[in-house]
């Protein structure tokens, strides 16, 4: 990684032809409605819940789907509903959230395109929740159903994140700009295959297909949103393109199945200090998504979910033509 520092030398003058650009201009859609069970939940009689969850059982069968005549069952919601951290979190997200319009605006942009370019697929419900600091999973697409977890949602700063020990670097993501996104990820990684195989270029190109989708479905997001870097570290990524992809070529790695270019160029982190001090992590993911954009500049006539459904790894990078 180190000859890295050669490549930028040589190359640093040269300028990027192809990048990531602004979000595109995007058509308005009827705002989404969004089901809030947390606020229905938290409404119910404590001290008398199950006549209240009998009511609500059968508006909310993916969290209710539980016998409620079961006493066990009883004892675990009473459980949650009584747990000072958990009411702590769900105060915390009525304070933050008081009404989602702009996020009901932001779903209906996203379903919208969904239904556009997926005329095939079910279109889906949306609902938020309190899950207790999920962080693995803040969003979760289920049949027809996408589930938000608010309290995933709470600020860079929410002092739980830290007292759970979520890195800095993952936790900066938790926050409104980035409710959407997660939603947008969620339901394009349910359509998409994913490229077959286990080169470099391959994992490059399924990352960047899904990041080319997530853009798609969330047109209002900035590319900086949509890859998950800080404004610095994505115009570092802008600015040495041209030096990335000669690395990559140069090293003759695109085609290794070898897991440490997994590890080095696809896997989360704080940042590639190989690379730079402010380099951030996931370059791969970085170059992945501008081949792709490439591919689609230069095959318009590929629909939206052809190149979503897209296979042959060699095939998309020779028809990209990508030249930074």
């Amino acid at each position: 990684m180190k000859k890295f520092s050669r490549y930028l030398t040589i190359l640093c003058c040269s300028a990027c032809l192809f990048s990531c650009t602004s979000p595109q201009p995007y058509r308005k859609a009827e705002p989404a409605t969004i089901i809030r069970y947390e606020q229905d939940l938290f409404a119910l009689d404590k001290t008398n819940l199950k006549p209240g969850l009998q009511k609500l059982k059968d508006s909310y069968p993916v969290f209710l789907g539980g016998d409620i005549n079961d006493t066990l069952n009883l004892i675990q919601l009473a459980g949650y509903l009584n747990d000072p951290l958990i009411n702590e979190f769900y105060n915390d997200c009525q304070q933050k959230y008081p009404d989602l319009q702009f996020l009901e605006e932001e779903m209906g942009v996203l379903i919208q395109n969904y239904k556009t370019h997926f005329p095939d697929k079910e279109s889906f419900s949306v609902y938020t929740y309190v899950s207790g600091l999920d962080f693995k999973h803040p969003v979760v697409f289920i049949d027809s159903m996408l589930l938000i977890s608010l309290d995933m949602y709470l600020g860079a700063d929410y002092k739980h994140y830290d007292q759970l020990g979520i890195p800095k670097y993952i936790s900066r993501q938790f926050t409104k700009e980035n409710i959407a996104r997660d939603a947008a990820e969620s339901v394009i990684r349910r359509v998409m295959p994913g490229l077959s195989g286990t080169t470099l270029l391959e994992e490059m190109l399924t990352e960047g297909i899904a990041l080319f989708g997530i853009h798609q479905l969330a047109p209002f997001l900035s590319p900086e949103i949509v890859i998950q870097y800080t404004p610095e570290q994505f115009n570092w990524c802008k600015k040495h393109e041209k030096e990335l992809w000669a690395f990559l070529l140069k090293n003759d790695i695109l085609f290794s199945p070898d897991p440490k270019y997994k590890k080095e160029f696809l896997l989360t982190g704080p940042s590639s200090p190989e690379f730079g001090d402010i380099a951030p992590a996931r370059l791969g993911q970085f170059i992945g998504w501008q081949i792709v954009q490439a591919f689609q500049i230069k095959n318009p006539n590929l629909s939206v979910k052809q190149i979503i459904e897209y296979q042959d790894a060699e095939a998309l990078l020779k028809q990209a033509g990508y030249k930074p």
